[in-house]
């Protein structure tokens, strides 16, 4: 996806992309930061969840939102990026796989979750990503 491609979906003239952002790296570590910023925002309704299993099912279903609205290019180029140099996609990943491990070990202990397994081989995973060990 070209900053061409983001300014004709985004109906904005290049000229206005370049006068907030250098490049279309400056805007994806942009959306980001508002990603991070989204998370923060969620935090309440998240510490007020009735247990960690309700925990589990909110942060899925942002996860889940934010892809929806990011769309496969949008993702794609989050994804390229990353692997071009780090802008922290894999470590908003490595966090959300640690929250995700303990709160279902927490679901196990209260006796939410039955299965019987260890906490990290309950979670999802990526296929063919090397990176998560899958």
């Amino acid at each position: 996806m070209s900053v061409s491609d983001i300014c004709r979906v985004a109906a904005v003239p290049r000229s206005s992309f370049y006068s907030i952002f250098a490049g279309k790296d400056e805007i994806i570590t942009f959306l980001l930061r508002s990603l991070k910023d989204d998370y923060q925002s969620v935090i309440s309704e998240f510490l007020g969840a009735k247990n960690d299993l309700e925990r589990i099912w909110l942060l899925y279903d942002r996860y889940l939102s934010l892809a929806m609205e990011f769309g496969p290019d949008l993702t794609g180029t989050l994804f390229s990026l990353e692997l071009q140099k780090s802008v922290g996609v894999f470590e908003l990943f490595d966090a959300f796989n640690d929250w995700f491990i303990k709160l279902i070990g927490n679901c196990q202990q209260a006796g939410l979750i039955r299965n019987k397994n260890k906490p990290e081989d309950c979670r999802p995973r990526c296929q063919n990503c090397r990176r998560c060990g899958v």
